[in-house]
C-alpha cells in the first residue's frame, strides 16, 4: 500500500520536474532568454577583424578554449586533445603544431586550414606573426615605418603555413613561439565555414585572387560582418544599432545551450540601465527585464544589499599599473629645476642610483593608496607576472610601506648625497577627470592620488626633499613633446593583454627594446637596461617547456623585487552583477560571458544542469557508470530536499556531493568545472528567501508527494517489520536508507524505470 501511494504522487513529482526543465517558471520574466545590458559599444562580426571577443565566441569555435576561468590553462574544442609535448602534438623543436578536428563537429579540416589562410591574407597579426614572423601593415606603421600597402609575405608562405593531413591540421611556426596556444585561443582565430564563406562573396582560398583581399580593412563590406554561418552555440539574429540578438543553434554539435535567445544592449545611461535592471518603473517592461548588468565602480553602492542581485566580488582583472622611472629624463626637462644635485634640483640621471628607486618603492602607503582610489577592490602585486597568469610566483616577496627603510635607502642614495642636499623635484599627474584618452581611463584615477601620497611621505621625511605637483591635459601635443623629449621624471605606465602570456607583460616592464618597438611603453621613455635580464626574457621565448619558462619568469619576478625597475601599484578587481535566477556563469577575464553555459531558474534548475553535466561524461565514458549513478543520487536528492524546503539537508547532500567528485578520478577541467556548477549553488542557499521557498512548498506537486509521503510514512510505521521488508526489497547499500523514508524512496527510483533524474536518450 505504501509503496502504492508513493509511486502515484512520484508520478506527478517526476512530471512536475519535466515542466521545470523547460523553464516555463512565471516567477521569472522571460525565462528562456538573458538580457545583458553594458555601455559596451558594438563593431563588426567578423573574427579576424576588431570585433567584441564575447560576441564573435559566442557564434563561433576555435581549436581550443581556455579552462573556464583559467588563462593558464586549455581544453580542447574543436580539436580533440591540446597539443603538448607529451602526447607529442608539438614537436621537440616547437616549430610544428598538430589538431585533430572532431569527427562530430560540422567543421573540417579543411575550414580550419581556410580560417586561418583567410586571417593571414586579410593581414591579422594574431595569425601572421606566430607562422610568419611578419607583423601586420598597421603594426609596421606604428613601429615607424612608413605606410606601405606592399604584401610582407608571398601566398607560397601562407600556403606552406597551414596544412591538412587527413582529419588533423598542422602549424609550421616560423620560429619557436611558446605563445602559441593564446593565439589559437583568440577569438580572432575562430573557424568559419569555407563553402559559405566563399558561396557569399569572401576570399575563394586560391592564389590567384588573394591580392584582392589583402590588408582589407573594410570589415564592413565583409559577408561575417552582420551574418553568422551557424556553426557555433548562437546565431545572430539581429544586429542593429545598439542591440545584438542572439538565437541559439538547435543543431550545434556539443548539444543546445539552455537558453534560447541572448540579447545584448549598448546602453551608455547608468540609470537607464539601472531601471532595467532593478525593474523601477515600468519602462523596463517594454524594453525586457535585464538579467545581467553592467555598473560602473562609482556605482557600485547603489546596489549594495538589493534583494534578489548577486554579485560576484573580488575578480582580478589582467591589468597591471606601475610607477615608472625615467632613467635618462632629457637636461632641459622642466620638472628636474636646477638639473643637479644640489638641493635645487635633480640630475637626469636621478632614478639611476637603486636606492633612490627603492627609497621610493618603500615611500608609497599602498593599503590606504588602495583603499581611497579603489574602495579596496584591487591587489597589490609583486611583479608583472600578475594574479592568474601562467607562471605567477604566488610567493613573490613585494614592496610594503615601511618609512624606516625608506629612510635607510635615502640615505644610502648617492653615496649620502641625497640626504645630505636634499633634492627638488616635479612629479607631472595627468588629469583625465574630464576627458580620458584610450585606455588612460583605466589607470587615471592613480595618478594624482599616488603623487599625493609620495610627496606627503617624502616630504616628511627629511625636510630638505621636495616634491612639486603639476597637473597637465592629455593631449596629443603633450605626449608628442613627452616622445621627443623624455622630459618626464616618472610616470604611470600599464599593460593589459589580449594574449596573457608572462613574456607580454615581463618584457614591457624589463626588456631593452631600445626606441624602436611601439609596443613597450615603458621602456620607451625609461630607459631600464639589464644584459642578464634580456637574455632571460629571450630565454622564455625559445623554450616550449613548462617547467624550464617557470624557472625563468620565477627569476625575473625576483629580480623585479630587487632592481626596481619600477614599482608594482595595483591589479584591478571587478564586479559582475546578475539577478539571483541567473545560473553557470564564471569569470573569463579575456573574452567575457561564456551565454552557452548560462541558464535561468530556480536552485533545482542549477541542479539539473549539474545532472546534464554528470550524464554527458557518463554517456561519453569519462566518468565510471557507477560512479555517476551515486553522484546523481546525490544531486536528485538535493533537488527533492530544495523541493520540500529542507535547504540544510540540500547543502548536505550538494557537499557531499562535492566530497565525492573530489575523490573520484575526474578529468580536471570536467571535475573543476562541477565542483564550480555546485559551489555556485551552494553559495545561493543563503540568498534564498521565505517567500521563494513558501511558493516551492505550495506547489501542487510538492503537496500531492508529501501527502504521499506522509500517508506511506504513517502506514510504514504501523508495522516496523514492513520497513524491514522495505528495505530487502531495496537492495541498496546507500547510508541515507537509514536516515528517513525519503531516501530510501529515492534511492528505488534510481534503480527502477520511474529514474527521477531522466537519462539523456540514447541517440539513434
Amino acid at each position: 500500500m505504501a509503496i502504492l501511494v508513493l509511486l502515484f504522487s512520484s508520478m506527478l513529482f517526476v512530471l512536475h520536474i519535466d515542466q521545470v526543465e523547460a523553464n516555463q517558471n512565471s516567477s521569472i520574466p522571460n525565462p528562456n532568454t538573458l538580457v545583458y545590458v553594458t555601455d559596451h559599444q558594438f563593431s563588426t562580426l567578423d573574427p579576424f577583424s576588431w570585433g567584441d571577443p564575447m560576441i564573435i565566441s559566442c557564434c563561433y569555435d576555435t581549436l581550443v578554449s581556455y579552462d573556464r576561468g583559467r588563462v593558464d590553462r586549455f581544453r580542447p574544442l574543436l580539436a580533440t586533445e591540446v597539443p603538448s609535448l607529451e602526447n607529442e602534438r608539438i614537436t621537440a623543436d616547437g616549430l610544428t603544431y598538430r589538431f585533430t578536428i572532431r569527427s562530430d563537429s560540422p567543421l573540417t579540416a579543411e575550414d580550419v586550414e581556410y580560417s586561418f589562410e583567410r586571417a593571414m591574407v586579410y593581414n591579422s597579426w594574431i595569425i601572421l606573426y606566430p607562422l610568419l614572423g611578419v607583423v601586420s601593415i598597421v603594426e609596421r606603421f606604428l613601429n615607424g615605418s612608413e605606410w606601405d600597402w606592399t604584401p610582407a609575405v608571398d601566398f607560397e608562405d601562407i600556403d606552406n603555413a597551414v596544412e591538412t593531413e587527413g582529419n588533423d591540421v598542422v602549424f609550421h611556426l616560423a620560429k619557436i613561439y611558446p605563445p602559441f596556444m593564446h593565439h589559437i585561443v583568440s577569438s580572432r582565430s575562430s573557424i568559419v565555414n569555407k563553402a559559405w564563406c566563399i558561396e557569399h562573396g569572401d576570399w575563394p582560398g586560391t592564389e590567384e585572387a588573394w591580392l584582392n583581399y589583402y590588408d582589407s580593412y573594410y570589415y564592413d563590406e565583409s559577408p561575417l560582418h552582420s551574418e553568422t554561418p551557424g556553426y557555433g552555440p548562437f546565431m545572430v539574429e539581429s544586429f542593429i544599432d545598439n542591440k545584438i540578438v542572439l538565437v541559439r543553434n538547435e543543431d550545434y554539435w556539443r548539444g543546445p545551450a539552455r537558453l534560447e535567445r541572448v540579447e545584448i544592449r549598448n546602453i551608455n545611461d547608468w540609470n537607464a540601465r539601472k531601471q532595467m535592471f532593478l525593474e523601477e518603473g515600468r519602462s523596463w517592461e517594454f524594453e525586457g527585464t535585464a538579467d545581467v548588468c553592467s555598473v560602473p565602480e562609482e556605482n557600485y553602492s547603489e546596489l549594495e544589499g538589493v534583494e534578489g542581485i548577486r554579485v560576484h566580488l573580488g575578480l582580478p582583472v589582467l591589468l597591471y599599473s606601475a610607477l615608472d622611472f625615467n632613467y635618462a629624463i632629457a637636461n632641459n626637462s622642466p620638472y628636474i629645476c636646477s638639473g643637479e644635485l644640489d638641493g635645487n634640483g635633480i640630475p637626469p640621471d636621478f632614478f639611476g642610483d637603486i636606492d633612490i628607486r627603492k627609497a621610493f618603492a618603500y615611500s608609497i602607503d599602498y593599503d590606504t593608496f588602495i583603499n581611497e582610489v579603489y574602495a579596496g577592490e584591487a591587489l597589490h602585486p609583486a611583479s608583472p607576472v600578475i594574479d592568474g597568469l601562467q607562471f605567477h610566483n604566488p610567493n613573490q616577496e613585494g614592496y610594503i610601506y615601511d618609512l624606516d627603510k625608506a629612510r635607510h635607502h635615502f640615505q644610502q642614495a648617492w653615496d649620502g648625497e641625497v640626504w645630505a642636499k636634499g633634492f627638488n623635484l616635479t612629479l607631472v599627474s595627468l588629469d583625465l577627470e574630464d576627458e580620458p584618452m584610450w585606455g588612460w581611463s583605466d589607470v587615471h584615477p592613480l595618478w594624482r592620488r599616488l603623487v599625493e601620497i609620495l610627496k606627503d611621505t617624502i616630504e616628511a621625511i627629511n625636510p630638505k626633499f621636495h616634491v612639486t605637483m603639476k597637473y597637465t591635459e592629455l593631449s596629443t601635443e603633450f605626449l608628442d613633446e613627452l616622445y621627443a623629449n623624455d622630459i618626464m621624471t616618472s610616470f604611470i605606465s600599464f599593460s593589459t593583454e589580449e594574449l596573457p602570456d608572462s613574456h607580454n607583460f615581463v618584457a614591457q616592464f624589463m626588456y631593452n627594446y631600445g626606441n624602436e618597438s611601439w609596443n613597450s611603453l615603458p621602456q620607451f621613455f625609461q630607459g631600464y637596461k639589464d644584459s642578464t635580464v634580456d637574455s632571460l626574457i629571450e630565454a622564455g621565448m625559445l623554450t616550449i617547456d613548462p617547467a624550464e619558462r617557470q624557472t625563468i619568469y620565477y627569476e625575473l619576478q625576483r629580480i623585479y623585487h630587487e632592481d626596481v625597475p619600477s614599482i608594482p601599484l595595483v591589479q584591478l578587481l571587478t564586479r559582475h552583477y546578475q539577478r539571483d535566477w541567473v545560473w553557470g556563469w564564471y569569470y573569463k577575464p579575456v573574452v567575457g560571458m561564456d551565454f552557452y553555459e548560462m541558464l535561468k531558474g530556480t536552485c533545482q534548475d542549477a541542479t539539473r544542469n549539474i545532472i546534464r553535466h554528470v550524464s554527458d561524461l557518463v554517456d561519453s565514458g569519462a566518468l565510471l557508470a557507477d560512479v555517476g549513478d551515486s553522484l546523481l543520487f546525490k544531486l536528485g536528492s538535493a533537488i527533492y530536499l530544495m523541493d520540500m524546503g529542507d535547504m540544510s539537508g540540500a547543502l548536505q547532500q550538494m557537499s557531499d556531493f562535492i566530497g565525492q567528485v573530489n575523490a573520484s578520478e575526474i578529468p580536471v577541467c570536467n571535475g573543476d568545472e562541477l565542483l564550480a556548477l555546485a559551489q555556485e549553488i551552494i553559495e545561493a542557499f543563503p540568498e534564498i528567501s521565505l517567500n521563494t521557498l513558501m511558493a516551492r512548498a505550495l506547489s501542487p506537486s510538492i503537496l500531492v508527494l508529501g501527502g504521499g509521503l506522509f500517508i506511506a510514512t504513517i502506514i510504514l510505521l504501523m508495522d516496523r517489520r514492513k520497513m524491514k521488508n522495505l528495505k530487502k526489497f531495496i537492495k541498496t547499500e546507500e547510508a541515507e536508507v537509514r536516515v528517513s523514508i525519503a531516501y530510501i524512496f529515492l534511492s528505488r527510483l534510481r534503480e527502477s524505470k520511474w529514474n527521477l533524474f531522466k537519462r539523456k536518450k540514447e541517440s539513434e
